[in-house]
């Protein structure tokens, strides 16, 4: 008001609302019929939305790579199984086991990996951030803010990456597998005796 050389003059109105979703339809009707400049929390702040959209995404991305390297080490494994296991494909194809029935089988050990991997993370996770919320963190001088890290823990968030999880293991096991119930005894014998 000093700059503007305006002194005792309302230069700023904000309005609370009880349902804050409704701010924006709210502050256009307002804008249609003011001459004023009407703006709701969501426009004034909206750099600051870019910006934890812009750090969302960081965050998908580096959990998307997360979920790649941990496929590519599920298909390492089941990978190298396949490899070590050829005489005992060969022995168990011999014996009458269906090519359906030795996909299922590494199949069934990429999904016990999966599952393991599952339920050590979460528990680990879960511990992980029992832990960050003891860190102090965000008290300003005067006291105000929360005083230690905010941690969510929210179900869906534990089931999202559970199931994103399990997904990688089961996607990475299914080359293995498929490559097990593709070989023949036959050609294992054969190679093994050369």
């Amino acid at each position: 008001q000093r700059v503007n050389r305006t002194p005792d003059q309302v230069n700023e109105i904000a309005v609370r609302l009880h349902d804050y979703t409704q701010a924006a339809a709210l502050a256009h009707d307002w804008a249609a019929i003011s001459p004023e400049k009407v703006e709701s929390w969501d426009q004034q702040n909206a750099n600051l939305f870019s910006v934890f959209a812009l750090q969302d995404a960081i965050r998908f991305l580096s959990i998307g790579a997360i979920m790649i390297v941990a496929g590519f080490g599920i298909y390492n494994v089941l990978n190298m199984t396949v490899v070590q296991k050829r005489r005992d494909i060969a022995i168990l194809r011999s014996m009458g086991y269906s090519s359906a029935d030795v996909v299922w089988l590494f199949f069934s050990q990429g999904l016990i990996l999966g599952l393991s991997g599952v339920a050590l993370g979460l528990s680990f996770g879960y511990l992980l951030c029992l832990y960050l919320e003891t860190i102090p963190f965000g008290a300003g001088p005067m006291g105000s803010g929360a005083g230690h890290l905010i941690i969510s823990f929210d179900a869906a968030i534990y089931l999202q990456s559970a199931l994103l999880a399990l997904l990688a293991a089961l996607l990475a096991s299914v080359l293995p597998a498929r490559a097990a119930g593709r070989l023949a005894p036959i050609e294992i014998i054969r190679a093994g005796a050369d």
